[in-house]
């Protein structure tokens, strides 16, 4: 009842109208009732049946169901509510309620029996039961009425009435809208209905129908309809399809409100007071129309189509919508703007008009969307040449009746047309005369242009159109032939003149530009140089734009190209439904019927508008899927159609799945037929298709018929021949067909038009002179086939239906007679045919007489039976050849020919048009030999040169295939009674009689070979591809008679526990045998075996059978039988006794060595076993326990052969334990041999089972484990805690396996497998795989460590799973020799989801649908971003679409939110190994700068400093990692490292898997193009490194320095300088970092400037400037701002060193001493050169300025490096000490200069002392470590 909500609030019409809640309409309602809706005080329902007006039938609502009182019932009174009729209550309407009811529901039966009237003031509900509203009385009929202001709705039940000459009358009365909704129920009878003046009967969607009754709509009443046939007068369209009379007035309402398309249908009066169109698809007129008062559009279009819409009212309210058509209109008075809502189906085009004078008439106003024309211009309108018009449309008016005027404005609305401006005008044209410049111009105000002061409308026609000023195209293009041709045109217009040249290549013109082929296409003249014959056809125009920007287009010109073909241009693929039946079908004739369109249109010929070339079809052949040619026959081809009807042989048609050929065709250079008899092999000895004139045979066998009274007639299968049942026929003659007692099929269509009588003949073969004939036909009304003198075949029963195809089979295959019809087997007998060889074939009679009157299409006589499988397949094929092939789409075709190796002479001429030249390996003039070009593709091409000098050339490949080998084949052997087909597998089969292939006997298969008597008869067979015969396989044919024996049983010698054999070899046909022992026959049990068969078996015959006799009886059912072989003996000869076993079996590996026990006279021979198992003496069999190899074996005990008898060998089983049971009988340490049985821990060799014991197995100490299999029983388990075990086997785990904190090494060399719940959680720590085999998984595997693939693959099914927490990500190491195959996941821990985050993918092709988890891909604002380089502007690219592939080696960014939660993501897809690359780009925009987004493409860390895991090729060293802000979700800050040294102490050179980062492509001569490729070697084994950046400590001297919003200390933004011997002050891209600004507003950015502009991050300086020098800063905030400077850290060899910054406005100097902050405000923007950090060797502030140049030093490259400058003629000591004082070196200075020391330091900081006796100067230097 809920669901009802949706309608109540709005009662029904929104509904009736729009349906919107059709899926919940019916249950709403189903269930309207007065027990469903709240109840009022005055409702009713009936309690019982009975009358109305009995107080006893109802109940009333007084704040609760109530019986009624005395004289109560419903309308009694005032105030009467809703009444309902409940289910099972029938009530009878005795009187005429005084008062109305407030609504009525109806449930039962309620039956009028007095002419009485029911009003209703509200809705009238009938849901079941019956309401007969008239009925018929004792003495006159009755005549009820209903009278309705609510809805009326019929749910179920019926509404009639049983009067014989009355009826029923139902009137709405309502002052509004009422619904009428009919979902189910009936009407019948005669009902009449009524609408009412002021009523709107709402019908919606609704049909009235059922009634025998009429419909009346009143005057002043309304009609709704949302029908789409809108309103008829008679029949079952339309709303209203009472059978009675249907009454429409004139004066009433009509209102179309559909959704879909309307017309106002047949019944809508002539002329109607008002018409209300509000359907946004439209309403077409059915009739003119004409509207008397208001005509309303509030939406859609009005079609008037040949009719005309005439309102002769003066309103029209309009809201939307177009009259598409003629639109009449009474026009009385002037100064009014009268609309003429005109234009078509999609442009909306109005006119309006004002008259100044005025003859009162009516104006018929209509939008036309042709071009007027240009007649009559140019012209000239006020000092404006008008030189056009526009082509989009034009506006026709013209004066009805009395109607003139010679003084009017008219304002014209141009959407949709083009080139309109201000100089455009408005002209006329009168009568279809010229066009003139009339009245004056008016204004232009875009859509709308108007004209005053005009003068006169036709009563013919007066148009409008809007001129345009523009110029004049004087000469247009003509069309051109040649590859270098031109295309002028000459125009005159306003200068200065523009040309634009366009090409339409089928697709549309667009513009052309100049290039190699076009020069001039700015010009008057286009020319094309060198056009490839592709270009033939393109149409080409020129637009000529005037100075004030109006264009005018030119005609269109084609160019006209030699077009070069070679070979076939177009293939289609058709693919053929599986065969039916058991097994495939060999060279099975398929039907290729192509006759619809659109399949049949491209195989139009080209004059056709299709892509065939020859009008016969001759170039339509067919290949295979490998291009081998098929053999093809055309029976029909029509060049204007396309409609194609062929056979193809297919070589095999499979049972099992669809068989796929190719189509080629366009082909100019075929000119004959390719059609070839061989579609039918040698079996087929008739097939005439009948179509048209030709009564030939289509088989090899040339049966060709004459014919008789047959008449041309539409075929199953193209033509056919009707026969008139008297004397049509045709007949053949019998060319290679045998007796008629042989195997044979006989195949024919017919078609009747009433079941034949009497005996009527489809097709006979028959010899008179010898009584023998086969006939099928119709006999008695069934369908018979019968031989002569009438005696039937076979009788399938009832003739089947007339007026329709069927298809009738006969075969017969030496035993049994079948018959079946349209696929299906219908009767079978074992009479056979009579033996005489058929002289005539007569299809349509049988002799002369017992003719058929039918259509017969398609009959055909082969030797060879057809299984029912090939019946029903052709059934299918021919009967319904759309289902059974499907053409595919057309492709071009890339093959010239595929020929076989042998041909050494293959002609090339098929190169279009004739006399080219032809090249390619092979070729030589038009010869073509494979033995030449070998096997293979052969490209081959052919050049033409036209009489233009045009030369195109095209290429095609030539396929060589090997000579094919020869066919498979196997001899058949049969009986003279019933004879077989020889078979073979293969392509083009050939059958011949003889070795040397001369005699050729047949073709294809089955192959009948016609031989009738007993015999071997040898054939030679072989198959044909592609111009290739292969050697013959050699085949015999066995036909016998009887039996004969060839070899007899032979006497058998044997040695006791030997088997004895006895076989008999005989030539017959179903031989059975039956062996017999000293004359009796045996059965099959005991030592006895192939009793019944030609080898009988004594297995290990007893002492006992020595000297009995053994002999064999063969019978057959082929001649006379049976024949008994002779006896042979057995002699068995007696053995001795090798018996023996080992006691003690299984030992442990640590047992003493055992010996062997004999028993049953058993002695020892020599003692052997296989590998593993050691004796330490052979001839005793004393076993080496020690030595050996756990396992099970096999011992062998060999007594030398003795008595002319061989060795005698006894075997037992020994084992060495090799699985051993955990007992924890110490403790649970696995390593502990006391907690073993056998006190042994087990080995890789050896299996262990891990019982439910006290103390469970823990590997954690010593050694690591290693087992074979591991099975763990329920209630017991085994930890793996930071140790290693290794499994070679399997695994069965029925407890718990935990090795979450372990190594799982997986080293077998079989498959190995991992199932569900094998690990506890199913998660361990690290997995090893080391199996060459292959391990695979078969449920869920969560990996927290590394997966490590040592050999062979790693088989995933989509089921591992790489875990991440905050503390370690899992990961699969680069290293090893193995692989990974399937999909995984990888997780990626992340402590914050608030804001971007730079991911990259570890995976080949995931999509971004893999964040969808985790974001809303589909917001307005995106989530999801690459980064695009090239643009102008940001780099950012919006990339949420689910399918984008994330490529690896890209990065992307990813916004997971605006939660500071963490988050767990994941990525699912197949890992990236080995190399991975990508082309970067720096094309200097001012936004990207040459920045690139990658990220790291391993599902491990990468390290950026491995040399040999890179390829970086134009790329800076720097690395630039993003950190997501905490407080501005769209913000962040960059981070960067180069080289060792980190812009913030985190990010250096380890990439954490999934990491997305920035590098810069080296700037240079722009666009700079750089390649970056990656491979294992960069990868490594580093779990912890957080996402999103990485730590590592530089080890260079540096200073850390830092700016910050002095508000907000977690705003800092780092800087690093630092000193290196390599080191310029110019930047360098392998020592320097770029500085990306950060997006965080809260954050601002702090930047070193180099001495070349560079801003950067991390600023390399030379070693020699450490003590002294001066760096310029930069600075860019977001906001205002105070902003602190601070000193984060400085390296100790800076203790004592002045670092200080310098504020270049204020002259402040400011001691940056760690501690020490500078505090300045600054505005929003970026500060260049303000600031300066100065280092210097003095902490005095002011000693800074002056600096000190007398010395200087620093240590590079293992050399002390020193510049001096001094007095001439001075000298000086320098010296180098250590921190603790200790002199490492001293050496004279003479004079000044640079000079050079090699002292030979350790790293560290030392101070270097120049003592001049006079001065003394000191510098701290720092020392690398070499």
């Amino acid at each position: 009842m809920v669901v009802f909500i949706c309608t109540a609030m709005k009662l029904w019409k929104p509904v009736i109208k729009k349906y919107i809640c059709t899926g919940l309409f019916t249950l709403a309602l189903v269930i309207i009732s007065s027990r469903t809706f709240s109840q009022t005080n005055g409702d009713y329902r009936t309690r019982n049946s009975g009358n109305w007006n009995s107080r006893n039938t109802w109940q009333v609502y007084n704040n609760g169901w109530v019986n009624c009182s005395w004289g109560d019932y419903p309308g009694v009174s005032s105030g009467t509510g809703t009444v309902t009729i409940r289910a099972s209550h029938d009530v009878t309407f005795n009187t005429s309620p005084s008062n109305a009811l407030g609504a009525l529901i109806i449930e039962s039966d309620l039956t009028y029996n007095g002419s009485y009237t029911l009003n209703i003031d509200g809705d009238f509900t009938i849901t079941a039961g019956t309401f007969t509203i008239s009925s018929r009385g004792w003495f006159w009929d009755n005549r009820g009425t209903l009278n309705i202001e609510g809805n009326f709705s019929i749910l179920g039940g019926t509404i009639t009435e049983t009067a014989d000459s009355e009826y029923g009358n139902i009137i709405f009365n309502g002052n509004g809208t009422q619904a009428f909704i009919k979902t189910g129920g009936t009407i019948s009878n005669n009902i009449r209905f009524t609408v009412n003046a002021g009523s709107d009967l709402d019908m919606g969607d609704y049909v009235l129908d059922g009634s025998s009754g009429s419909f009346t709509l009143s005057s002043g009443a309304t009609l709704t309809t949302a029908n789409t046939e809108g309103i008829s007068s008679s029949g079952p369209t339309g709303s209203i399809q009472v059978t009675g009379t249907r009454t429409y007035s004139s004066g009433a309402a009509y209102v179309y409100n559909g959704t879909s398309t309307q017309i106002t249908g047949e019944g809508l009066p002539s002329t109607v007071s008002s018409l209300t169109t509000d359907n946004p698809s439209g309403v077409t007129l059915t009739n003119t129309t004409t509207v008397s008062n208001t005509l309303s559009m509030i939406q859609g279009n009005i079609i008037t189509g040949t009719n005309t819409l005439i309102l002769s009212g003066s309103s029209l309210s309009h809201t939307a919508g177009t009259i598409c058509g003629k639109f009449q209109r009474n026009v009385t008075s002037t100064g009014l703007y009268y609309l003429f809502p005109v234009g078509t189906t999609s442009s909306y085009n109005p006119l309006e008009i004002t008259f100044s004078n005025l003859t009162q008439g009516y104006l018929v106003t209509e939008f036309k969307d042709e071009d007027i024309g240009t007649a009559g211009l140019p012209l000239d309108d006020a000092g404006t040449e008008i030189t056009g018009t526009c082509p989009e449309g034009y506006w026709t008016m013209m004066a009805v009746g009395s109607m003139a005027s010679t003084d009017y404005d008219v304002s014209l609305n141009y959407s949709s047309f083009s080139f309109v401006n201000s100089l455009s005008r408005i002209l006329k044209r009168t009568a279809g005369g010229n066009l003139t410049a009339d009245g004056t111009h008016g204004s232009l105000t875009p859509p709308e242009i108007s004209r005053n002061g005009m003068n006169g409308i036709s009563s013919v026609s007066t148009d409008l159109a809007i001129g345009r000023s523009g110029p004049r195209i004087v000469t247009h293009p003509s069309d051109a032939t040649g590859c270098n041709s031109s295309f002028s045109v000459t125009a005159s217009g306003t200068p200065t003149l523009t040309y634009q040249w366009q090409e339409d290549d089928g697709n549309g013109f667009t513009d052309i530009s100049d290039n190699g082929i076009y020069s001039g296409a700015e010009t008057s003249t286009l020319t094309l140089t060198a056009a490839p014959m592709t270009m033939n056809g393109y149409l080409y125009r020129c637009i000529v734009t005037d100075g004030n920007g109006s264009p005018a287009t030119s005609n269109n010109a084609s160019l006209t190209l030699t077009v070069v073909t070679l070979g076939y241009s177009y293939s289609s693929e058709i693919t053929l439904a599986p065969a039916s039946g058991p097994s495939d079908l060999t060279d099975f004739p398929a039907l290729i019927s192509i006759t619809a369109s659109p399949d049949c249109d491209r195989l139009k010929t080209t004059a056709n508008g299709g892509h065939v070339s020859s009008a016969d079809g001759y170039d339509i052949i067919f290949t295979d899927q490998d291009g081998n040619k098929l053999d093809h026959q055309t029976e029909e081809y029509e060049p204007l159609t396309g409609q194609l009807t062929a056979w193809v042989r297919i070589p095999v048609l499979s049972v099992s799945s669809s068989t796929t050929i190719n189509m080629l065709y366009g082909n100019p250079a075929i000119n004959t037929d390719q059609s070839v008899n061989s579609v039918w092999t040698s079996n087929y000895k008739g097939v005439w298709h009948l179509n048209g004139n030709d009564y030939t045979d289509a088989s090899l066998y040339g049966n060709d018929g004459t014919h008789n009274a047959t008449v041309d007639a539409g075929g199953k299968i193209a033509g056919a021949k009707d026969f008139n049942g008297s004397s049509s026929y045709v007949m053949t003659p019998t060319n290679g067909m045998t007796d008629n007692d042989n195997n044979q099929a006989i195949s024919v269509w017919g078609y009747y038009s009433s079941t034949p009588s009497g005996s009527r003949n489809l097709i006979t073969f028959q010899n008179a002179d010898s009584s023998s004939a086969i006939q099928l036909g119709f006999r008695g009304g069934n369908t018979v086939a019968w031989k002569w003198n009438g005696a039937e075949l076979v009788n399938a029963g009832t003739a089947p239906s007339v007026n329709t195809w069927h298809y009738y089979v006969y075969t017969y295959d030496g035993t049994t007679s079948r018959l079946y019809i349209d696929g299906i087997e219908r009767a079978s007998s074992t009479v056979a045919p009579q033996t005489a060889m058929p002289d005539e074939c007569n299809i349509g009679r049988y002799n002369d007489g017992e003719y058929i009157d039918a259509v017969i299409d398609e009959p055909r006589f082969s030797t060879s039976t057809k299984t029912a499988g090939w019946i029903l397949t052709e059934y299918n094929n021919q009967n319904d050849p759309d289902s059974f092939i499907s053409l595919g789409p057309e492709s071009s075709n890339d093959i010239l020919a595929t020929i076989g190796a042998c041909q050494t002479s293959y002609t090339l001429d098929q190169g279009y048009p004739a006399g080219g030249s032809y090249s390619g390996t092979g070729v030589s003039g038009t010869n073509f030999d494979a033995s030449i070009a070998g096997l293979g593709s052969h490209q081959i091409s052919y050049s033409y040169t036209d009489i233009y000098g045009c030369t195109n050339i095209v290429s095609k490949d030539i396929i060589v295939t090997p000579i094919p080998s020869p066919p498979a084949a196997s001899d058949k052997e049969c009986c003279y009674l019933n004879i077989v087909d020889l078979e073979a597998g293969g392509t083009n089969l050939k059958w011949y009689s003889d070795a040397a292939l001369t005699q050729l006997e047949g073709t294809g298969t089955p192959f009948p070979t016609a031989k009738t008597t007993s015999g071997i008869y040898t054939y030679y067979v072989t198959q044909t591809l592609n111009g290739c015969e292969s050697s013959a396989t050699t085949v015999t044919l066995t036909i016998n008679r009887g039996i004969t024996i060839n070899t007899h049983p032979q006497p058998v010698t044997l040695c006791e526990g030997d088997d004895a054999y006895f076989s008999v070899s005989a030539m017959g046909y179903n031989i059975v045998y039956q062996w017999q022992e000293d004359g009796s026959d045996l059965t099959d049990g005991g030592i006895y075996s192939g009793t019944t068969t030609a080898t009988l078996t004594l297995t290990d015959p007893c002492l006992t059978a020595s000297g009995r006799t053994y002999r064999c009886v063969l019978t057959t059912t082929c001649g006379p039988s049976p024949v008994t072989s002779d006896g042979a003996t057995l002699t068995v000869t007696p053995q001795p006794v090798a018996t023996f076993s080992y006691p003690g079996n299984p030992y442990c590996p640590n047992a003493s060595n055992p010996l062997p026990v004999f028993s049953g006279g058993g002695i020892a021979g020599t003692f052997s076993s296989s590998s593993g198992l050691v004796f330490a003496n052979i001839l005793t069999g004393e076993i080496d326990i020690a030595a050996s190899t756990p396992g099970s074996y096999t011992i062998t005990n060999t007594i030398a052969p003795a008595g002319g008898c061989g060795e005698v060998t006894a075997t037992t089983p020994f084992e060495i334990i090799s699985s051993l049971t955990w007992t924890g009988s110490v403790n649970s340490d696995w390593n502990e041999p006391g907690n073993w049985i056998c006190n042994y821990i087990p080995n890789i060799n050896m299996s262990v089972s891990v019982p439910d014991v006290s103390n469970d197995p823990v590997i954690n100490t010593g050694l690591n484990a290693e087992v074979k299999n591991l099975t763990i029983n329920p209630g017991a388990s085994l930890i793996v805690d930071e140790n290693s075990l290794r499994i070679s086997g399997d695994i069965t785990n029925n407890g718990t396996l935990n090795a979450a904190n372990g190594t799982v090494e997986l080293s077998g060399s079989a498959t190995q497998t991992i199932s569900s719940n094998t690990f506890d959680n199913n998660t361990i720590n690290n997995l090893i795989i080391n199996n060459t085999a292959g391990v695979i998984l078969l449920d869920s595997l969560k990996i927290s460590g590394i997966v490590t693939l040592e050999n062979g693959n790693l088989t995933t099914g989509g089921y591992l799973t790489l875990l991440s927490s905050a503390t370690q990500t899992a990961m699969i190491a680069g290293s090893g020799n193995g692989s990974l195959s399937g999909n995984i996941t990888m997780q990626r821990y992340l402590p914050s989801r608030f804001g971007y985050k730079y991911f990259s993918s570890p995976f080949q092709s995931a999509t971004v649908n893999e964040f969808s988890d985790e974001m809303d891909l589909g917001t307005t604002f995106p989530m999801f971003y690459r980064y695009d380089e090239s643009r102008t502007s940001s780099g950012w690219v919006a990339y949420n679409n689910p399918s984008d592939i994330l490529h690896p080696l890209h990065g992307y960014a990813a916004n997971f939110g605006s939660q500071s939660v963490p988050v767990i993501t994941d990525i699912t897809g197949q890992v990236n190994d080995g190399s991975v690359s990508v082309t970067l780009y720096n094309n200097n925009n001012p936004w990207t700068e040459g920045f690139n987004l990658v990220g790291n493409p391993y599902p491990s860390a990468v390290d950026w400093d491995i040399p040999a895991g890179w390829t970086k090729t134009n790329i800076d060293d720097a690395l630039y990692y993003f950190k997501a802000s905490t407080t501005d979700q769209y913000g962040g800050t960059y981070s960067s490292y180069v080289g060792t040294v980190s812009s913030d102490e985190l990010a250096t050179n380890i990439i954490p898997s999934m990491q997305g980062f920035f590098v810069h492509v080296s700037d240079g001569s722009f666009p700079v193009e750089a390649y970056l490729e990656v491979n294992n070697n960069a990868r490594i084994t580093d779990l912890t490194h957080s996402f999103l950046k990485s730590g590592k400590g530089p080890s260079k001297p540096l200073i850390r320095l830092a700016a910050r919003f002095s508000d907000d200390p977690a705003s800092a933004d780092p800087l690093v300088v630092y000193f290196d011997e390599k080191a310029m002050t110019s930047f360098d891209s392998s020592l320097d970092a770029l500085k990306l600004m950060n997006t965080d507003l809260n954050v601002p950015s702090l930047y070193a400037l180099s001495s070349d502009g560079m801003k950067l991050s991390v600023n390399g300086q030379p070693l020699s400037l450490m003590n002294e020098c001066t760096i310029p800063l930069g600075i860019k905030t977001s906001k205002n701002g105070n902003i602190t400077f601070y000193l984060s850290s400085r390296d100790e060899v800076f203790t004592g060193t002045g670092i200080c910054l310098k504020d270049n406005i204020t002259g402040n100097i400011h001691d940056l001493s760690v501690g020490n902050e500078y505090n300045v405000a600054l505005p929003a923007g970026e500060i260049l050169n303000r600031f300066s950090l100065i280092i210097s060797e003095s902490t005095d502030i002011n000693d800074i300025p002056n600096g000190n140049n007398i010395f200087n030093a620093y240590y590079s490259g293992g050399t002390l490096k020193i510049n001096v400058a001094m007095n001439e003629g001075s000298t000086g000591t320098v010296s180098v000490i250590n921190m603790t004082g200790i002199v490492l070196f001293t050496e004279n200075i003479y004079g000044s200069g640079y000079y050079e020391f090699n002292p030979n330091l350790s790293p560290g900081i030392c101070i270097v002392i120049f003592d001049t006796g006079k001065i003394k100067i000191t510098k701290k230097i720092f020392i690398y470590g070499q």
